[in-house]
């Protein structure tokens, strides 16, 4: 396993959000098989080893890198200070290396999108976190966001995000009814959907203040001078069949006030060799075109879907990679093959990070402090 960070476990560690335990405790599994494999950290794929010096030194190799990189709104005011993807916040207060959002205290935030993401985002901005993982830098100012506004541009019926995900900020959520988009087209999806229907049913019944759920608009410019102070939304009307429906420009315009603006409008991958795509083209895991290259998790199908559903996905890739080895291959070792950087980290050099972690989390009653700085990891790692 070749990871670009000195520490195993992507999004679980750097994209699940630090009230959700519960999903990061799927680490465990990994740690059951740890002595199956062999962990090369700090070693970024493309920078200190070559796709192709992978594909010659085994039989097959699994690209699982993610979607990483932001997509664009490609609107005026988009470089403002204070317009950020929601990727980089996710990262910034889950102790990612290098990044750092520059947030003011008690801001007033719009959340540019309606999927799990955002709603991570708004719950997180009005959450206490100061006992879990999350960043030391990013506790202080979490939980301290004045007015969160999450706005979509299709109706009420269209919201991607999850009913379990709208559970959680139910409580201190509010929105208006008038704005949910009702279209004939959209009754018809609620009569055929009985997930939507359930969800639009906890909609209906949302009372709170704190976080604010806004539909029908569509950003069309951030304003500010230096730093944003505010989006100027474009009304919008539905148009379409029943799962089809697009969002059309009124013509009448909203001005909302924030400081600081959270764009979740999804993201690409950046795969070594391929460049930046909306995922891999692939047939049961196997990459089109590419003998012996297979694929997993969101560079395959996408940035959607929870772990349950990503395990299941590469249930389908290691089938496939079984059939084309007919029970086996060659026992390589990619060190009789391929030079690898002096500062790769090994899983034991992981367990020492792990440990120092803890360590230090159990000093302030969290689960552990991440080590956010690379040299500081591999300043714990190689201290034995």
């Amino acid at each position: 396993m070749f990871e670009k960070w000195p520490t195993p476990f992507g999004l679980v560690r750097f994209g699940v959000a630090p009230d959700h335990p519960e999903v990061k405790a799927v680490t465990s599994d990994f740690h059951k098989v740890a002595e199956n494999i062999k962990f090369y950290g700090n070693t970024e794929v493309g920078r200190d080893v070559s796709l192709d010096a992978l594909r010659d030194a085994y039989d097959g190799v699994v690209i699982a890198c993610g979607a990483s990189v932001e997509r664009k709104l490609r609107i005026p005011g988009e470089n403002l200070e204070g317009v950020f993807h929601a990727r980089k916040f996710v990262g910034w207060y889950n102790g990612e290396p290098l990044q750092n959002v520059e947030m003011p205290q008690n801001p007033d935030v719009v959340i540019i999108g309606h999927g799990n993401v955002a709603l991570d985002c708004a719950r997180v901005l009005k959450t206490d976190l100061s006992n879990t993982d999350a960043s030391r830098s990013a506790v202080p100012k979490l939980g301290t966001a004045n007015r969160v506004s999450v706005v979509g541009r299709r109706g009420a019926t269209q919201a991607a995000f999850t009913i379990k995900e709208l559970r959680e900020i139910a409580p201190i959520t509010g929105l208006d009814r008038s704005e949910f988009g009702d279209t004939e087209a959209s009754l018809r999806e609620l009569e055929i959907s009985k997930p939507k229907k359930r969800k639009r049913e906890l909609l209906e019944s949302l009372q709170g203040s704190e976080i604010r759920l806004r539909f029908l608009l569509k950003p069309v410019e951030f304003r500010g001078k230096g730093r944003v102070e505010s989006v100027l939304f474009e009304k919008c009307e539905l148009e379409g069949e029943p799962g089809r429906q697009i969002a059309v420009g009124a013509g009448t315009f909203e001005e909302i006030p924030a400081n600081l603006v959270l764009c979740a409008i999804g993201y690409l991958s950046n795969v070594p060799g391929f460049g930046i795509v909306p995922r891999l083209d692939h047939v049961g895991g196997r990459v089109v075109g590419h003998p012996r290259l297979y694929c997993a998790g969101w560079c395959k199908r996408g940035p959607s879907g929870i772990v349950g559903t990503n395990v299941a996905d590469a249930k389908e890739t290691v089938a496939s990679i079984l059939e084309d080895l007919e029970g086996g291959g060659n026992d390589t070792t990619p060190a009789k093959f391929i030079q690898l950087p002096a500062s790769s980290t090994t899983w034991d050099d992981w367990l020492r990070i792990d440990r120092h972690e803890r360590d230090l989390g159990s000093e302030i009653g969290a689960p552990r402090v991440k080590l956010v700085d690379i040299s500081d990891m591999l300043r714990v790692a190689r201290h034995t």
